[in-house]
């Protein structure tokens, strides 16, 4: 069965060449540019199994839409956060997340968060991209 990963991200350029690549890497992608659209897709779609979160945005950032989904579904879901912001460490050390990657970051070390995250034994592909 084909994993579902929502990512969230307001960088049209970062949320289309992602969703190529990990659609290419064997995930089915769902996009939404923020917060309101994560729980859209959530609501059309059923719950994903993994989330990508960007940390900033605009209507409902990172932070909000982590509060707000661990409030109404649990832990149950893995969420890695993405962020530009240079204090990342500080910012994202007391949230309920799985994983953080800097941006910008390698698709290799994004994909190894993924896959651990997942415990599946998907083939992480080492092209450079």
């Amino acid at each position: 069965m084909t994993q579902k990963i929502l990512l969230i991200d307001d960088d049209l350029n970062i949320l289309f060449a992602l969703a190529i690549l990990l659609e290419e890497e064997g995930y089915q992608i769902w996009t939404a540019e923020n917060g309101v659209q994560g729980f859209e897709m959530i609501k059309a779609q059923g719950m994903p199994d993994l989330i990508l979160l960007d940390r900033r945005m605009p209507t409902m950032n990172g932070v909000q839409f982590l509060e707000e989904f661990r409030a109404a579904y649990g832990l149950g879901v893995p969420i890695i956060m993405m962020t530009a912001a240079g204090d990342i460490e500080t910012c994202v050390s007391n949230l309920p997340i799985q994983g953080w990657l800097s941006k910008p970051f390698l698709l290799a070390s994004l994909l190894l968060l993924i896959r651990s995250n997942l415990g599946n034994d998907l083939v992480v592909s080492w092209r450079r991209y």
